[in-house]
């Protein structure tokens, strides 16, 4: 069977669902990585600018939905394959993620976590394109 040009044969769909695994797991890594470093700059840098501060601690309080999100996304990937409500999971991490993108170009200047944060959206995108792909 094909959709769009795309073999989506029972093996292929197979695939697909492993690399949207994958690249969904990825991104929650690096969320990770993202979070320690902004918890990290929170408590071992007191010469961080107050702004800076602010907009660290508003991440940390954006990326726990996002992380949510994701992890519940790759929860039912993984648990036969259930599609239903996927992009909802995606699209609403990604809007959490440009919060925390919108605190930090408010700065005026770049952070350190600032290209992280990007580096997070880039992945979920390709996460959330990967899953488009199984037709959610």
């Amino acid at each position: 069977m094909r959709e769009d040009g795309v073999d989506m044969s029972p093996s292929h769909k197979k695939e697909v669902t492993a690399y949207a695994i994958l690249a969904a797991q990825d991104a929650a890594n690096s969320y990770d990585s993202t979070l320690l470093a902004a918890s990290n700059q929170l408590e071992q840098n007191a010469s961080l600018p107050r702004p800076v501060r602010d907009a660290y601690e508003g991440c940390l309080n954006d990326y726990t939905p996002a992380e949510d999100s994701l992890d519940r996304a790759v929860e039912k990937m993984q648990s036969g394959c259930d599609f239903a409500g996927l992009a909802d999971l995606y699209l609403g991490g990604m809007t959490s993620l440009d919060s925390c993108r919108g605190r930090l170009l408010a700065l005026k200047y770049s952070t350190p976590v600032s290209p992280m944060v990007l580096v997070d959206r880039e992945r979920v995108s390709l996460a959330y394109m990967l899953a488009k792909l199984l037709g959610i």
